[in-house]
């Protein structure tokens, strides 16, 4: 420590030395240099003042000279005073000293990066005739390989016939003066809308048969998407520097750009008469390129189909590709004239393929079977089939992958909450198509023994994730002129393992039956992605909701929750009440309305919410004239004439808690023309009983547990669609049940005499439309209780399936088979139920 020390007896100033220890010299330094440098650098001139041109000079050097730069020393200002200005006005503001915007990035990380696809295929139809002929049989034989294909006709063309719309083929109507859409403006199309979405372009027409799946190889292989390249089969004689439209042409993207640069130039051969010389002419201006001289010489192999009569058979066609190298080579096959030859070309050039690639797979069989001794587990390892993944070893007791037992009829035990359903749809189809494949072999390999399948005795399937699906079969057969005894031993045969089981009952006759069990692997292939129209979760969704007169006070309770969740959020819904008055009760005109307070509440609301969102409330009145309640169908075709064919309609009831979530997953799993969404609800159980003796339990919150709900799958009150789909299947049953288009028409629905067909509400409705029907469970839609009413449904005029599912779901809306257990105790043990029983 630093202090006075004293050194003699007198006090004198000498007798005083400073001491200065270790610790506190350092701090002691730096307060006297700091307070040297404070001295040294104040200027009381420049204490009141600002240097305005000092701050000029900093913004001019912005872009300063690499080398060296100096400020300038301020000028004096004098004795002017400075008075600052307040800038109030954002555009007044200097741009360096505003702040940035925020930058504005793509929806999609391929578009940032600038991923594009590979390749885009444009088919220039000569007219609707052949392209419902020519067109059809190229979408056929090639759509299911190319990302992209499209088809060109002109505006003029009519409507392509209703037989081939589902054929999922894009047609695009083009401007054009001629019989036919120009090549040239289709490449002018492609320059304005896909240029950048598309690393290839390959323009040809419906006369060319497209090997798809080699296209794509072929330039994934061979071709690189930083060139620019002008691909096809060179013309013969003085053309030969121009591509053959006939045989197809590839353009990669760096040309288009080089023909959109030049367009109104390449738009004057339009004239020429040669459409393939008018395509190379635009080439040769934009680019200078010649057909087929690219970088690497690649050459774009191709066929040109002599004569027609070489496909008018099978026979013929398969004598073509055999004895035709150049054909089994080709990309693209030309001047072909009747769609059946593009069905022909394809099966045998399909059935090569598949040949080469069995030949492939057994060698590749036979080299592991030979490498496996060589590994380390000495080809223990080595499981059927040979090449597949082996089967799933489960960590423990919840990873067993468990097998499903059926027959020919019936699935037993498909889930924990089923004991047996029917084989319908595409498990029926999958399981048949099993058995069909497992007898041809078995029949095949044993033809010596003249085997005749009888029957299935067992059949048991399950999935497994490393492998697929695979099944175990034991299959009845009938040996003719031989007895069990003389059958073959158990043996592992290719392609399934059988194991031989004799009938003791039938082994003393000449014609006796046997068992086999038959084992099949229906392996995991190359994963494919599914292309889905584009959905957004910006898009407003309708919830249309009926009621009756005894549903007005949920009503009420309803709308306090939907104003909470929906309207003060500014979220994108509109809420349209369904009113059906009955045939004798007070309507809109009465001064004794029964929906009166339901009316008054709604206007209160959309009052206060009209201004800010807009309209997004709404009612709809209907009377019925029957006592029977009118049909869903008859509902929503009322409805659906009160919105547009592109509106997202989600059909409800006033028990459904209020959710946003519940809204987003509408709007992402309805699909128009694609796909419908009927969610399964959780379905709160009758509180009176679970919450008794439960001071845990709050009634006011609905969360997904055991103890208070149930996913209930017979429910199908809740569906979203589209207008335009609900029309579409509307359409398609109009004959059988008329379509309602005002309150008097739903007198003709009763007594359909069709009640026995498919469809009965409007979820039977959309298993009969064309499109697919998702169906899962909903954790966002959750739904107070309310006994199912099924007193109501006992009418003769309405559907007995109708009755049915109520009946399903009423014993098991209440509680758990605990607490109904439980609350029976409670009950008997009660003084007051002993004497009322």
């Amino acid at each position: 420590m630093g202090g006075f020390i004293r050194c003699g007896q007198k006090l004198s100033n000498r007798c005083w030395t400073w001491s200065t220890s270790r610790k506190g010299a350092p701090i002691f330094f730096g307060l006297f240099l700091g307070f040297f440098l404070e001295l040294s650098y104040y200027n009381p001139s420049l204490s009141s003042t600002c240097d305005r041109e000092r701050t000029v000079m900093l913004d001019d050097i912005s872009k300063p000279d690499y080398t060296a730069f100096v400020l300038p020393a301020p000028k004096p200002l004098g004795d002017v005073d400075y008075e600052p200005e307040i800038l109030i006005d954002n555009r007044k503001i200097p741009p360096s000293v505003q702040k940035a915007a925020h930058p504005v990035r793509p929806r999609y990380y391929a578009s940032e990066l600038g991923i594009h696809d590979t390749l885009y295929v444009a088919v220039a139809s000569a007219s609707v005739h052949t392209l419902e002929t020519l067109g059809v049989a190229l979408n056929k034989t090639a759509a299911q390989y190319l990302q992209k294909i499209s088809f060109f006709v002109n505006s003029q063309s009519p409507d392509l016939p209703l037989q081939y719309q589902n054929d999922s083929m894009t047609i695009i109507r083009a401007a054009d003066a001629g019989e036919k859409v120009h090549p040239l403006l289709i490449l002018k199309f492609l320059v304005e809308h896909h240029m950048d979405s598309y690393d290839w372009f390959f323009l040809t027409p419906d006369s060319t048969f497209i090997r798809g799946n080699e296209m794509e190889k072929f330039i994934r292989r061979k071709l690189s998407v930083g060139g620019v390249e002008y691909l096809g089969t060179a013309l013969e004689g003085p053309r030969k520097s121009f591509c053959d439209f006939d045989g197809g042409i590839l353009f990669s993207q760096g040309l288009m750009r080089l023909i959109s640069q030049s367009m109104p130039a390449c738009l004057k051969f339009l004239n020429v008469e040669d459409v393939s010389v008018g395509i190379g002419s635009c080439v040769e201006k934009a680019s200078g390129l010649r057909c087929g001289k690219t970088s690497k010489t690649v050459i774009f192999p191709s066929f040109r189909l002599a004569n027609s009569n070489s496909l008018d058979s099978q026979d013929t066609a398969y004598q073509l590709v055999e004895s035709e190298e150049a054909l089994r080579s080709a990309l693209t096959i030309y001047s072909l004239s009747q769609p059946e030859q593009y069905y022909r070309l394809h099966l045998e050039l399909s059935q090569r393929k598949i040949a080469e690639m069995e030949q492939t797979i057994e060698e590749l069989q036979e080299d592991i079977v030979k490498q496996s001794p060589h590994t380390p587990a000495k080809g223990e390892d080595l499981k059927w089939p040979v090449g597949v993944n082996a089967p799933t070893i489960p960590k423990n007791r919840f990873d067993l992958v468990e097998w499903t037992y059926f027959n020919e009829t019936h699935l037993f035990r498909p889930d924990d909450s089923r004991v047996v359903i029917p084989l319908v749809g595409s498990y029926l189809k999958s399981i048949q198509m099993v058995l069909l494949h497992a007898r041809k072999e078995m029949e095949g390999r044993h033809a010596a023994d003249d085997l005749k399948f009888v029957s299935l005795q067992n059949g048991y399937v399950r999935f497994d994730p490393a492998r697929g699906l695979e099944y175990l079969l034991d299959m009845e057969f009938q040996v003719g002129g031989t007895s069990a005894g003389n059958a073959p031993a158990p043996q592992e045969v290719d392609g399934a393992m059988e194991n031989e089981m004799p009938n003791n009952a039938a082994s003393n006759s000449k014609i006796t039956r046997v068992v086999k069990r038959v084992r099949l692997l229906r392996a995991l292939g190359k994963m494919e992605q599914i292309s889905l129209p584009f959905v957004t979760e910006n898009s407003r969704v309708h919830i249309t909701m009926p009621l009756a007169a005894a549903d007005v006070a949920d009503a009420l309770v309803f709308l306090q929750k939907f104003v909470k969740v929906h309207l003060e959020t500014q979220d994108n819904v509109f809420l349209m009440f369904v009113l059906i008055y009955g045939p004798n009760e007070p309507g809109k005109d009465s001064l004794v309305d029964v929906f009166r307070k339901l009316k008054v509440e709604a206007k209160e609301v959309e009052k206060r919410f009209t201004k800010t969102l807009g309209a997004r409330l709404g009612w709809v009145s209907i009377r019925n004239p029957l006592e029977t309640p009118p049909s869903e169908l008859a509902i929503m075709d009322l409805v659906a004439r009160k919105f547009s064919k592109d509106s997202i309609v989600l059909r409800s009831t006033p028990s459904l808690e209020p959710s946003a979530d519940l809204l987003n997953r509408v709007r992402l799993t309805t699909i128009p023309g694609c796909q419908a969404y009927f969610p399964i609800p959780f379905m709160e159980y009758l509180p009176n009983i679970t919450h008794r003796g439960r001071s845990d339990l709050d009634k006011d919150d609905l969360d997904i547990k055991r103890q208070l709900g149930h996913f209930d799958r017979d429910s199908v009150e809740y569906g979203a669609f589209y207008i335009s789909d609900y029309v579409a299947a509307r359409k398609s049953i109009a004959a059988e049940w008329p379509v309602v288009t005002q309150d008097r028409d739903i007198r003709n629905e009763y007594p359909r005499p069709s009640l026995t067909g498919k469809v009965y509400d409007l979820y039977s409705l959309f298993l009969t439309l064309d499109i697919h029907l998702f169906r899962a469970v909903e954790p966002a839609l959750k739904v107070r209780y309310k006994a199912p009413k099924c007193e109501g449904l006992k009418d003769p005029n309405l559907d007995g399936r109708l009755l049915e599912r109520c009946e399903r779901r009423l014993p098991a809306s209440l509680a758990n088979k605990q607490q109904l257990s439980l609350f029976i105790a409670y009950r008997e043990a009660q003084p007051e139920s002993r004497g009322q029983n």
